[in-house]
């Protein structure tokens, strides 16, 4: 997927049909980061302050879920293309998924158990695959999408 413009408020993408349904298949994961996850505090104030926060952030995931499943159900935003299709989508929107992708690389690093680089990493089997290749998918589509919205000139990796 790659930045072909910007028009107006609008991001206009060239993308694969494979992009397209590994993005798909990729937000099919969100929300990942488990609800208590976010704490309030480390000092560990009220309970019920804790579970306010919880439930704001369990609503503002599910809000987003609803508005990037919209998004992408929409015929408007991929239209055909002779080369593949053009996505279309607003910053806003782009905001949105860049929440959402974000959720599924943290989530994916918690489901590991949180690996760092110092320490020894999990074995990859077939219970955990899916996290290895969810964070890094996501880690490529946020550094894209970031790029695109930044203006910045690099070229992003294919994800």
């Amino acid at each position: 997927m790659r930045l072909l413009k910007r028009a107006e408020d609008k991001l206009h993408f060239h993308c694969l049909a494979r992009e397209r349904q590994l993005l798909l298949e990729l937000l099919s994961l969100y929300p990942l980061v488990p609800v208590g996850h976010q704490e309030l505090t480390r000092a560990g104030d009220r309970p019920e302050d804790q579970a306010l926060l919880d439930t704001a952030l369990a609503e503002h995931a599910a809000e987003n879920a609803a508005q990037i499943r919209r998004l992408l159900q929409s015929p408007e935003q991929f239209r055909p293309l002779a080369t593949g299709l053009l996505f279309i989508v607003s910053a806003e929107e782009l905001e949105g998924l860049l929440q959402a992708l974000n959720d599924i690389r943290v989530g994916s690093w918690l489901v590991l158990g949180g690996p760092d680089l110092e320490g020894e990493m999990p074995a990859v089997h077939q219970d955990n695959v899916r996290y290895f290749w969810a964070m890094d998918l996501a880690g490529n589509f946020q550094m894209m999408f970031l790029r695109a919205l930044t203006n910045d000139p690099a070229t992003p990796p294919e994800p």
